[in-house]
C-alpha cells in the first residue's frame, strides 16, 4: 500500500539525439528510507552489484553491462527473471566457431580434450551428415540411414561422423596424424579457413557430385565391366555392389579429398571465400547460395576438384562380392573390409590418382602418400 513521491522517481531525459537518466538528488533521498523504495528495481544480476558495494579496495571506473527497462510492470519483471533464468538456451557450439573460426585450434576451448575443441568436431560433423543427407543438390539426399534402423541405408549417420572426425574435421596433432582437417585445423602456411557451416555442406556437396558424375561417365575398366553385366550406370555410384555406397567408401574418399585439398589450399586460394554471417541451423537457401559463390570466385578450385574427381572414378569401387571380379581382384576387394580395410582403400585410391589424375593432383596425392605411408 505504499507509494513514491515524484521526487523518489528517476527520470529519462531525452534531448536531441542524447538520452540520460537522472537520479533524485540527496535532498529527495530522504523518501527513500521509509517508504523502503529505492529509485531502480533489479530483476537480475544484483550480485554484481554487490561484488562492487563498500569496497573499498577497488579503485578506478568500473563497466557493467545492464539492460534498462521504463514501466514494466510486477508481471513482466517475473517473466523477464524466468527468461533469464529458467529457460536460456546455450548457442550450438558450430555457431561459435563460425564467429570465431580461431577457436577451432584452441585447447583450452575443451579442457579435457586431447588437443582441440571435441564438443566442437563433433557437433559440426553431425551438421554436416545432416546437410548432406536433406540438402535436394547432394548425392546422398535420403541416403543416410539418419536413425539407425534396419534396411533405411547402408552408411549410418554414425558412420558418416567417424569419417568426417578421420578427415575434414579431424584434429591438427596427435598419434599418427600428418595431415589435418581442412575444415578444422590450420593447412600449410598457418592458414585457417574461415568457413561457415553452409560453405563446409556446400563444399562436400560439390565434392560428392563431382564424383557421382565422374563415375557414372568413366571409361574405367571396372566400371565397364559393371556396365556389361546389364546395371544401370547410376548402380556404379549407389548399388549395393558399389564400395561407394558403403562405410569403407565413404571414408576413402572424404579421407582422399582431405588429404588432396588440404595439401593444396593455399596455392588454390580457398582461404579467399569469405561467408557472408552466420546460421544457428545452416538453411538449404543458404547452402545453395554458397554452391553457386564458390564456383564464381574459386574457379581453379573447382577444376582441381574435377579431376580430383576423375581421378576417384578409376578406383575399383566394386565389392568383394561383385561378380565381374576375378579371383585376384576379389581377393585384393576383400582386403578393404574391416577396420583394417580404412588404410588400405585410402592408400589404394590415392595410388590410384598418382596414376590416373591430372599432374597437379597426382603430385599432391603422391605427396599425401609419402606423408602417410
Amino acid at each position: 500500500g505504499q507509494r513514491v513521491t515524484g521526487t523518489e522517481l528517476v527520470r529519462i531525459v531525452k534531448d536531441n539525439d542524447q538520452t540520460w537518466l537522472e537520479f533524485p538528488s540527496e535532498a529527495d533521498t530522504t523518501g527513500w528510507v521509509p517508504s523502503g523504495l529505492p529509485p531502480l528495481e533489479i530483476i537480475d544480476g544484483q550480485h554484481r552489484l554487490w561484488a562492487f558495494d563498500d569496497r573499498d579496495e577497488l579503485s578506478g571506473n568500473y563497466e557493467i553491462p545492464l539492460v534498462l527497462f521504463d514501466g514494466l510492470d510486477i508481471g513482466w519483471q517475473a517473466y523477464l527473471f524466468w527468461t533469464i533464468n529458467v529457460t536460456p538456451k546455450r548457442i550450438s557450439p558450430s555457431l561459435a566457431f563460425d564467429l570465431y573460426p580461431l577457436l577451432r585450434t584452441q585447447s583450452w576451448v575443451d579442457p579435457d580434450a586431447v588437443e582441440g575443441p571435441t564438443v566442437y568436431r563433433e557437433a559440426r560433423a553431425q551438421e554436416l551428415t545432416e546437410i548432406l543427407w536433406r540438402h535436394p543438390r547432394s548425392p546422398w539426399r535420403g541416403r543416410i540411414n539418419m536413425l539407425g534402423e534396419r534396411g533405411a541405408g547402408s552408411v549410418t549417420q554414425a558412420a558418416f561422423i567417424r569419417s568426417l572426425l578421420a578427415s575434414y574435421v579431424r584434429r591438427a596433432s596427435g598419434q599418427r596424424i600428418v595431415i589435418g582437417g581442412l575444415f578444422g585445423t590450420e593447412m600449410t602456411g598457418h592458414i585457417l579457413l574461415p568457413w561457415t557451416r553452409a560453405q563446409q555442406g556446400a563444399f562436400l556437396i560439390m565434392v560428392w557430385d563431382r564424383i557421382r558424375q565422374q563415375v557414372e561417365t568413366t571409361s574405367a575398366d571396372w566400371a565397364q565391366r559393371v556396365l556389361s553385366e546389364g546395371k544401370d550406370s547410376m548402380e556404379l555410384f549407389t548399388g549395393r555392389q558399389s564400395l561407394l555406397a558403403t562405410d569403407q567408401g565413404v571414408r576413402a574418399v572424404l579421407q582422399t579429398t582431405n588429404d588432396l585439398f588440404f595439401l593444396s589450399g593455399p596455392e588454390l586460394g580457398l582461404q579467399r571465400w569469405y561467408g557472408q554471417g552466420s546460421e544457428e541451423i545452416p538453411s538449404d537457401e543458404t547452402v545453395t547460395a554458397a554452391l553457386g559463390d564458390f564456383i564464381e570466385h574459386l574457379a581453379d578450385a573447382y577444376t582441381f576438384m574435377d579431376e580430383v574427381a576423375a581421378g576417384l572414378a578409376f578406383v575399383d569401387w566394386r565389392s568383394s562380392a561383385s561378380a565381374s571380379l576375378t579371383a585376384d581382384e576379389r581377393y585384393r576387394q576383400a582386403s578393404f573390409r574391416g577396420s583394417s580395410g580404412y588404410r588400405e582403400l585410402r592408400l589404394f585410391a590415392l595410388r590410384t590418382i598418382v596414376k590416373q589424375a591430372s599432374a597437379q593432383v597426382a603430385a599432391k596425392a603422391n605427396l599425401a602418400l609419402e606423408l602417410i605411408s
